[in-house]
Formats: structure tokens, sequence, C-alpha cells
């Protein structure tokens, strides 16, 4: 059996959030916030318990577990575009501007928590909410580049052919989704490329035991031209690869627990699949086979283990003085309990660190001489969530 995680999760992600936007909310779910209670910025990871991601956000969020086995969580901001950060570590990334979020958790296996996040993404409209094309493919791209910068690699399936860049993007123009194989967010089309492009267009990405496919649609007029600013529509699918390679194995090798054997055991088979498809295209002489790419995912599972439960936060710390490890804001805090609190932290605002500066440092009074003990902690490029990490704070002591 042949498994292309892009094509499980994207379509099916799409499918999903499409389905609310269509669909009478109140059906759907237990209760609504109302849109000034709703919160601004908002985190998201994977594998946390539903019942953990409730009580963060317990009256800004509406939760459905009448479908029997899975419980789904939503936020929506229908009126104001909210910020979203998914933590994954130093693979986090703040997504700035989200219409609504949509968890999947799957009761059949409690320990895996909100397995999936479906993020509806907007972009900049004019006042009929019409996207300029031009607009749109710069912030999709901007979107794309922030993801690569953090760490998120390009994900070609092990069984798919090794094309990248702009053959990637001449593959999709003449195949779209029957190619199964995603665009390369490496490859910035030009305007002309950009309006060629099928819909709906998708890329694939890797980072860490997680898949993150990224669909865009977008509408064009009764004539199937693009002569006029056109509606986009973007979702971004996180998914854990436990969950999504679990999901793709036949019932009874769920059921049974044999389905990392059977996913470690066709690896094999996919690399030969792969081999064979490129010497094809190698005689077709159409499309460029990229040697040196390398799937970031080419290791996942080959252990034999299902790894634990991703953790949701990396702390990085760095002490005063030391090098920046990491670009972002930085929050002090000290070695020496007896000198340092939550209000402590409040008082000392955060610090905008480039990587590879020195760590700042200073002497309040109930750290004289003990400029040692201060220790920072990176908590990411987004301010207000620094605001909201200390309120939780105090509302926790």
């Amino acid at each position: 059996m042949t498994r292309r995680h892009f094509l499980l999760t994207g379509v099916v992600g799409l499918l999903a959030i499409w389905l609310l936007f269509v669909q009478n909310h109140h059906s759907l779910s237990f209760a609504f916030p109302q849109e000034s209670a709703m919160p601004q910025e908002v985190q998201i990871r994977l594998n946390e318990s539903g019942e953990s991601f409730r009580q963060r956000y317990q009256q800004d969020l509406s939760a459905d577990a009448r479908n029997p086995g899975s419980v789904f969580y939503e936020m929506d901001w229908p009126e104001r575009n909210g910020v979203v950060q998914f933590q994954h570590g130093r693979y986090s990334v703040t997504i700035p501007t989200v219409m609504s979020i949509l968890g999947f958790e799957n009761t059949d296996y409690p320990s895996d928590g909100i397995h999936k996040w479906s993020v509806s993404v907007a972009l900049t409209a004019n006042q009929r909410g019409e996207t300029p094309h031009e607009n749109a493919r710069q912030e999709i791209y901007t979107l794309l580049n922030t993801l690569t910068k953090a760490g998120w690699k390009h994900s070609i399936s092990q069984s798919d052919p090794r094309i990248t860049g702009r053959d990637a993007m001449r593959l999709f123009v003449d195949k779209g989704m029957s190619s199964l194989h995603p665009l390369d967010p490496g490859y910035t089309p030009t305007p002309e490329e950009w309006l060629r492009l099928p819909q709906p267009m998708a890329w694939a990405l890797y980072a860490n035991g997680v898949y993150l496919d990224i669909m865009l649609h977008r509408e064009q007029d009764r004539e199937g031209k693009l002569t006029q600013p056109g509606n986009y529509f973007v979702s971004m699918n996180f998914q854990s690869a436990v969950s999504l390679w679990r999901n793709a194995s036949d019932e009874k090798d769920r059921a049974n627990g044999n389905w990392l054997k059977q996913y470690v055991a066709e690896k094999p088979g996919n690399a030969q699949e792969r081999k064979e498809a490129e010497a094809k295209i190698r005689a077709e002489g159409r499309y460029k086979i990229d040697t040196d790419y390398q799937s970031p995912d080419a290791t996942l599972f080959d252990d034999g283990k299902i790894p634990p439960p991703l953790s949701h936060a990396e702390t990085i710390t760095c002490k005063s003085r030391e090098t920046c490890p990491k670009t972002g804001y930085w929050l002090a805090t000290s070695t020496d309990a007896r000198l340092w609190n939550v209000d402590a932290m409040a008082k000392q605002p955060p610090r905008w660190v480039e990587a590879g500066q020195p760590m700042p440092t200073f002497s309040p009074p109930m750290l004289a001489n003990r400029e040692h003990t201060i220790v920072w902690q990176w908590h990411g490029e987004n301010l207000a969530l620094i605001d909201n990490f200390i309120s939780k704070l105090k509302h926790d002591t």
C-alpha cells in the first residue's frame, strides 16, 4: 500500500474547514462565545488533551462530542482576525491573520490528545472582500518563508519522484492535484506563473514529527478567467506523524497495533517505487530530478518505536552575557528561587534580542552581586503572547 500524506491530510482538512463555513454553526456545537469575549491571541499545540485546551479557553470555544469517538474544538474570529501561535519547540510559528481554528481529538487514543489542527487563514482583502492576485501571491509566500526560516522542510512522499523548485510548479501546472505532488515552498512563482497555477494550490512541509499541509483555493470568474481580484481561501493543517500514519493504515493494523511495523516494512517498497518513477521521468526528459533532495521524514519510526507525545514547549534558556541562540522576546528569571518570583518577572520588561547578540544583564536590588543567576527564557516573537503568559502565571499562583 502506497501512502501519500499530502493527499490524506490536505484534502480532508480543506473540506473540514469548508464545511464549517457553509453549515449553521449552532448545529455543530454545545455553546458559542460572544465575539467581544474572544481572546485575540491563542496558543495551540498537538498532543495537548482536549480537557486542558478547554480549561485554557473554556469561555471562548465551542466543542462537539456528538460524533462517537471524536471531539472537535472550534474557535472563530468572524469580525476581527485572531493571532494563533502553533507551539512546536524551535519550529513554533505565529500566524497573524486567522479566521478560525478546528482541533480534532480521537477518544480511542486518549494519549494523542488533539492530534490535528486546521487553521483557516485570511488574506488581505478590499472593501468588497476581494484580494488582488499579486497581494495574495506575496502574502502566501511570506507565510511560506516564515515557516522555512523556522525550520520546516519541503516534504515529498517517499514513494514520489524528487521534483523540486520550478519543475515542481511546472508539474503542478500540467497535472494539478492529480499529480499528488506538492509545490515547493522554496520556489516563488512569477506573477504570470502564479495566475496559471490550477486550483487548489498545495504545499507540504514537515518538522520533527509533524506534517503541515497548506491548501489555497482561488475563485475564478464565470468564464474561468482571472481578470479581476478574487476570493482566496487558505487552510493550514498540522497533524502528528503518529496520528497520520496510524490513520492511513488498514483498520486491522490499527486494531492490533501492527500499523507501525507495516509502515517500516513498506519503506523499501516506497524507495523502489520512487526509483522507478524517477527513471520514467528521466526518460521523458520533461522534469529534472533533484538528487540532492532528502526527505525530512526519511528516518521516521526507523527504531520501530512509537515516540512519546510531542513536547509542546521546548524551553530555550540563556544566561546573561551569553550569546543569544534565537531571535525573539526573552523574559528574565533566576536560578535562585528565593530572589525571584512571578511578580519580579512581570516588573522586568521582556527584551527583544537578535540571535548572535549577547544576552542583556541588569542589577536590581534583589540581585545585587548575583547577576550570574539571571537566566533568560525565549517566548517567541509576539509580544502579546508574553502578556498572556505572565497573566496566566499570576492566575495559577
